[in-house]
């Protein structure tokens, strides 16, 4: 009887061992890579920070091999095989996942990823992500010149009352700070096509992302489209499980029920393609 329960318990002992080695250890042997390669487009503000580290994840989960810029590409520019990227030295173009901050490049994400790649990407509500990134962008500092201008045109004003003074005068304080365009106007449209200028009639524009991109996110619906994700690119529930990044406290956020009416229509004036686009 003790031998049996000695062999039994050694038994048990190694079982117990191969499976912690196989399931953590060594995941790369138990895991089933993914099929596809993922294209993902990240919008600012729309949630794109918490989607993003679900790539990451695959790519360490997986030993998948990403793609990066060496240098820092700006807000409302596209990165370009002539640029300098990771592995670019040896002549590595063979790349499975890439989620670079970055306007679309069809050239450059199908030379590296291949043409069969999975493209994703994520919308907003044009009206709450116009109010994310005011907030976001003060918190950075960034308004530092639109908010003295408006004080010394308005005097001291609320967090509120400065918002509603840039949007209704939108084109004179833009100036001081002319690179802000592209977070202010129309910014989600602006990303998908580094010729955006040429598809800017908008029936063309949704024609190319509904051909171009296999699914799009929706950030107020965020879990109901990740679930979507998981389903129709067969994943599994850990690879889409993440958490949400980047998120202010609500008493420190602009709130809709404080924006004038007026500021709504110059929002809906500097966004239309966004709203066209969204619904």
């Amino acid at each position: 009887m003790r031998k049996f329960r000695y062999v039994f318990y050694t038994f048990f002992a190694f079982m117990a061992t191969h499976i912690v080695f196989v399931r953590f250890i060594n995941p790369k042997n138990s895991l089933q890579k993914p099929k596809s390669n993922f294209y993902f487009l990240p919008i600012l503000r729309a949630g794109s920070s918490t989607v993003i580290p679900i790539f990451q994840k695959m790519a360490l989960r997986y030993g998948m091999d990403a793609f990066f810029a060496e240098d820092e590409v700006g807000l409302g520019e596209s990165v370009s095989l002539e640029d300098c990227y990771f592995g670019s030295e040896s002549g590595e173009k063979d790349f499975q996942l890439m989620f670079e901050k970055c306007v679309y490049n069809k050239t450059v994400v199908e030379t590296t990823l291949g043409k069969n790649t999975k493209k994703i990407s994520i919308l907003r509500s044009p009206d709450e992500l116009i109010l994310s990134t005011w907030d976001f962008y003060r918190h950075q500092n960034k308004l530092h010149n639109v908010i003295s201008m408006i004080e010394d045109r308005f005097g001291d004003s609320t967090n509120e009352e400065a918002f509603n003074h840039f949007v209704n005068n939108y084109e004179l304080l833009i100036a001081t700070d002319p690179h802000l365009s592209h977070a202010f106007e129309n910014p989600q449209a602006s990303m998908f096509t580094d010729d955006f200028i040429l598809l800017a009639n908008i029936a063309d524009l949704i024609h190319f992302i509904s051909h171009e991109f296999d699914l799009i996110l929706i950030t107020e619906k965020l879990e109901e489209s990740l679930a979507v994700m998981m389903v129709k690119f067969d994943l599994t529930l850990e690879d889409i499980v993440t958490l949400k990044q980047n998120q202010f406290r609500s008493d420190d956020k602009l709130s809709r029920a404080t924006i004038s009416s007026v500021s709504k229509s110059k929002i809906l004036e500097m966004t239309e393609l966004d709203h066209q686009i969204y619904r």
